[in-house]
């Protein structure tokens, strides 16, 4: 009996491990593709801010400061041709080689108003199984709720989606947005009370809207892997481990 006491409490460890593990999710978007719609270049062809090797947004190095010096920016002016051409949204174009189960994703971006640099006024994320099919704008809240000029913060948008492909819907509150990096989580775990996707960020007329959503939780300062709301999850493993030790105690006791 004491063999199979140690053996039922084994099991229920290496089970408890395996549900706290499943919990954790992996950002799937460090050396991912993307296009940039929004870059500046002037009548001389000079560009401004540019993305200086073609993977400053993807290569999981963030600006240690907010301002427009920092290299890891890269600088989306409104009056860049492609954005006036888009209505006035600078995008960002992610195609993550492969399509995967997308738990959030998630732009970081300055703000130093100060220097003419806002965060976007609103962040909508859509995204697509075979880049042709897309979903219907998902709205991302930003991780600080009344971020102090000077900070880089990040907005969130979750997903629970297979996705490959991942857009990035930038509306201007200013003539710039400064972003560092664009991340995807991709994760195994499917979230019961999945948001519902919302277009409430466009006007009646089809316009956007310039307000800032509401925060969400913050999800911590652009980590490398990030874990999502999964605590019920782990809580549930722990209830029924204990719950399976307390039977086999019982047994034990009655056989005696």
């Amino acid at each position: 009996m004491k063999k199979l006491l140690s053996v039922i409490l084994t099991l229920l460890l290496v089970s408890l491990f395996t549900v706290y593990a499943s919990a954790e999710t992996e950002n799937v978007a460090i050396g991912a593709s993307y296009e940039v719609l929004g870059i500046l270049t002037d009548g001389e062809g000079k560009v401004h801010y540019p993305d200086e090797n073609g993977d400053s947004l993807t290569n999981n190095v963030f600006a240690q400061s907010a301002s427009y010096s920092e290299l890891e920016f890269v600088g989306l002016n409104i009056t860049s041709q492609e954005t006036s051409a888009n209505n006035g949204i600078s995008e960002i174009r992610l195609d993550l080689g492969k399509v995967y189960t997308i738990v959030n994703a998630a732009v970081s971006c300055s703000n130093l108003n100060s220097a003419g640099i806002s965060l976007p006024g609103v962040v909508n994320v859509i995204y697509s199984v075979d880049g042709e099919s897309w979903s219907e704008p998902v709205l991302a809240e930003y991780e600080v709720e009344q971020p102090a000029d000077g900070e880089v913060v990040r907005a969130v948008a979750d997903l629970y989606a297979e996705a490959r492909y991942i857009t990035f819907q930038l509306s201007h509150n200013t003539n710039w947005i400064f972003v560092d990096e664009v991340q995807a989580f991709a994760g195994d775990i499917s979230n019961p009370e999945k948001p519902e996707e919302s277009n409430d960020a466009n006007t009646e007329n089809g316009e956007q809207s310039t307000q800032i959503p509401e925060a969400s939780q913050p999800l911590g300062n652009a980590p490398d892997n990030a874990q999502i709301s999964t605590d019920w999850i782990y809580i549930a493993g722990v209830a029924v481990s204990i719950a399976a030790l307390i039977a086999a105690i019982i047994y034990r006791t009655k056989k005696k």
